[in-house]
């Protein structure tokens, strides 16, 4: 199975002829979004959802499936599955597996819409805009930039789960420095918890 990280919080799985593509938000989908076999949504917040991109590619491709919450048809017409915690389905020979969990607090004030975590093959973890206990996971993507987040979020994520490995996803909006400042930090994480630290850049792909 091959992960590939897009953009943000945008990744890839593939197995074989199977291609998933989980958020492609509006910061910048993957320009393959037709060609795959499913695109999967853990929440509706724009940097997770292009609806255009997502309708084009539901055009284009009248056979992908699509899975996200039920809110989703308040963004777009396209048909799509809802997806609810525990559920679970496959995409081709990928098995993936639904994990509910409340999308980290903004600011108190601020509604929030349901969050959707996906379990790939029970090896890798999506969690969404969330940070879920759920050890045991041969990899795992950690949000590590985002209004709601702070590093020592992440740290108490990694103590919780202590994945094999883990990818920093949600860092759309750090420019140059703060990736660098922030890879360092995580890095040091890694060392820490004694788990595995790799830093993708958009488009790069890991084999698990």
């Amino acid at each position: 199975m091959k992960l590939t990280r897009r953009f943000h919080s945008c990744i890839e799985i593939s197995q074989g002829t199977d291609t998933i593509v989980i958020d492609p938000g509006s910061f910048g989908p993957p320009e393959n979004l037709s060609s795959v076999d499913a695109v999967l949504i853990t929440h509706t917040h724009p940097d997770h959802i292009d609806a255009d991109a997502l309708a084009k590619a539901c055009e284009d491709n009248p056979e992908l499936q699509v899975y996200g919450p039920t809110d989703l048809s308040e963004l777009t017409s396209v048909p799509f599955t809802t997806v609810s915690d525990g559920m679970t389905f496959a995409v081709g020979s990928i098995s993936v597996r639904v994990v509910e969990h409340p999308h980290a607090t903004v600011t108190s004030s601020k509604a929030l819409p349901p969050n959707f975590g996906f379990i790939f093959d029970e090896r890798i973890f999506h969690p969404g805009d969330a940070f879920p206990a759920l050890p045991g996971m041969e990899l795992t993507c950690v949000p590590v930039s985002a209004p709601w987040l702070r590093m020592t979020d992440v740290e108490d994520f990694l103590q919780a789960n202590l994945p094999r490995t883990f990818v920093g996803v949600h860092d759309g909006i750090d420019n140059g420095n703060g990736r660098k400042l922030r890879r360092g930090l995580l890095q040091a994480l890694a060392d820490e918890y004694g788990v595995a630290y790799l830093p993708l850049e958009p488009d790069q792909a890991v084999e698990v």
